[in-house]
């Protein structure tokens, strides 16, 4: 999960704003797209129920995944046509508002009620630590331009796609 949500989410965001400016969007429409973007958040966030019930959780955390490494890569490639920007800034936001839950929902089928806490507190510590090693080697790539910077979150974002998601069974959390 940390591997996609980083990239797609962290390092994408604090360079949005300075994306949208050097596509030439003036600075008094920056908050309009940032707050219709947040309006979509909110649209995708009701619809979770619906989503997963007509997907899979594994295939909506795949097709989530391989769609912010998709966006991630137009940035890096076409990051100053201010359409493909846009097209870029709604996938990512989608991908983020859809994620989290249905990682949540997968997380806590897998891990068994009697020990949730223990775990989750001991994945906080994974998170943190992949935290600052993914923000430590991107961010060393900032100065040589977004170009660089956004096709390696997409590289790192396509490592967390690839690795597998297992569905567990009733039976198999039991024992």
């Amino acid at each position: 999960m940390t591997l996609v949500f980083i990239p797609t989410t962290a390092i994408f965001e604090n360079f949005s704003d300075k994306l949208l400016y050097d596509a030439g969007l003036p600075v008094s429409f920056i908050g309009v797209v940032l707050g219709s973007l947040a309006v979509f958040s909110f649209v995708v966030s009701r619809s979770i129920g619906w989503l997963t019930t007509r997907f899979s959780r594994i295939g909506l955390m795949h097709a989530t995944g391989a769609l912010g490494v998709l966006a991630l890569v137009i940035v890096a490639l076409d990051g100053d046509a201010l359409f493909s920007l846009f097209g870029a800034m709604v996938a990512l936001r989608f991908v983020r508002t859809v994620r989290y839950p249905v990682y949540s929902q997968l997380s806590n089928a897998l891990i068994p009620s009697h020990v949730r806490a223990t775990t989750i507190s001991l994945l906080s510590i994974v998170d943190s630590l992949c935290d600052m090693l993914i923000f430590s080697s991107v961010g060393a790539l900032a100065t040589m331009g977004f170009s660089y910077l956004f096709l390696a979150s997409a590289a790192v974002a396509l490592i967390g796609c690839l690795m597998p998601i297992r569905f567990v069974s009733p039976q198999e959390k039991r024992q």
